[in-house]
């Protein structure tokens, strides 16, 4: 995409880098690891909070949910 810049939010990096580098990804599987992505992609940094639906989570993530 010309003249399209690419941006990132590194303030929460190093929560990835900690996860990555104790283990714990491997522990909760990729489902799970992009789950937490979608929603910490989703926080607002001023609260703390993210409310993300579920709808939301799995468009994003490409996980799908089963309604039952």
């Amino acid at each position: 995409m010309k003249g399209h810049k690419l941006s990132a939010e590194l303030t929460w990096f190093h929560v990835f880098k900690a996860m990555i580098d104790d283990g714990e990804v491997a522990k909760i599987g990729a489902s799970a690891f992009t789950t937490y992505c979608v929603i910490k992609s989703h926080t607002n940094f001023s609260t703390g909070v993210a409310f993300p639906s579920i709808e939301t989570i799995s468009e994003k993530s490409c996980i799908g949910h089963v309604v039952g």
